[in-house]
Order: C-alpha cells, then structure tokens, then sequence
C-alpha cells in the first residue's frame, strides 16, 4: 500500500492513500478510535470519482503518531483475519 505524507510531527500526521477508496478508509479511522491515545482521526475525499483520501491523525501528548498507525494496522490485520476464519467454518 503506497502512502504519501504530506506533513508530520510527532504527535500529528498528513497522509494520502492513492489507491484507497471509502471502504478502507472508514476501517482505519474505526480502527484509531479503538485507541484512546487518539485525539482526532479523520479523512476527507474531495472528489468522488477521482478523489485520494487525506487523512488527519491526531495522538495526546507523549505519544507517537506512527506508533498508533501501527497499531491500527495490526489490529484491522486481526479483525480481517478473525473474520476470514468465521467465513471460512460457516462455509464448510
């Protein structure tokens, strides 16, 4: 997955994912929320039809930005993983 920043510091991060639509961009900014080092998580896309979505990732104090995006990463990877599984033993 490419990602572009477009401005950071530690506790805050500007990013665009080219290639991401509504669907995944809903799933990163339920999964921040799960966090409570999260002040703001947002996106925007300008254009429905050729629109990036630009995300605004805000973390409290003494935290860091980067390190609640991984988070969030491990914990869609969990959820997609654990809904694979369930899909998988109703389907047999």
């Amino acid at each position: 997955m490419e990602i572009e920043v477009l401005e950071e510091s530690k506790n805050q991060i500007r990013f665009v994912l080219p290639e991401m639509d509504h669907t995944f961009s809903n799933i990163l900014v339920e999964a921040l929320y799960t966090f409570s080092e999260v002040d703001t998580a947002a996106y925007s896309i300008k254009h429905p039809l050729v629109g990036r979505p630009e995300f605004l990732v805000k973390v409290k104090q003494g935290n860091s930005v980067r390190t609640i995006l991984k988070k969030a990463a491990k914990k869609i990877e969990k959820d997609v993983s654990g809904a694979r599984k369930s899909f998988s033993k109703a389907a047999a």
